[in-house]
């Protein structure tokens, strides 16, 4: 399932943290939704399994300095995507009961989701896929031990073989 969220902004302009933003949105929607009876499946205290969802954000005309990210518009799409079903009827419904309220942001902004589309998904037939990316790929190696992260782009040693181990292994 794949939706598309339109949301208005107060001011064009975003934190660094936009994805820690997004995550906030995504935490206060299941909050809500359902008496937050959803929240701990998706994120659950020291839960660092693989999520079954992905977004990306689109950031019209970015502009990006050491503390913010100036926009060409005040508006901005999120990508949702996820392979699970009953997770994205889940998140549909959260992200539903967000709609048309403001939502609090870093810089003294807000954001409002105005619109929720959801996308056709295209059969894939082959063994090759083409991928586009909204953001940079990067693969998250979580040390359960010291309960630290390392995150590695593309061009790191290690990228291969752990972005490998995590999609075979689920971790």
């Amino acid at each position: 399932m794949r939706l598309k969220l339109h949301f208005e902004l107060d001011k064009n302009v975003m934190s660094v943290e936009y994805r820690r933003e997004m995550l906030s949105f995504m935490k206060a929607a299941l909050t809500r939704y359902d008496n937050g009876s959803c929240f701990n499946k998706f994120f659950e205290e020291r839960n660092t399994l693989t999520k079954p969802y992905s977004f990306g954000v689109s950031l019209p005309g970015a502009k990006f300095t050491a503390d913010k990210i100036e926009l060409g518009a005040n508006s901005i799409r999120v990508h949702f995507s996820t392979f699970d079903y009953a997770a994205g009827i889940i998140f549909y419904n959260a992200f539903n009961g967000m709609r048309n309220e403001k939502y609090p942001l870093g810089n003294g902004n807000k954001m409002t989701l105005k619109q929720i589309v959801s996308e056709s998904e295209q059969c894939i037939s082959s063994n090759e896929i083409r991928v586009k990316f909204l953001s940079p790929l990067c693969v998250r190696k979580h040390d359960k031990e010291t309960n630290k992260d390392l995150y590695m782009a593309y061009n790191r040693d290690g990228f291969r073989a752990n972005i490998k181990g995590t999609y075979r292994s689920g971790t």
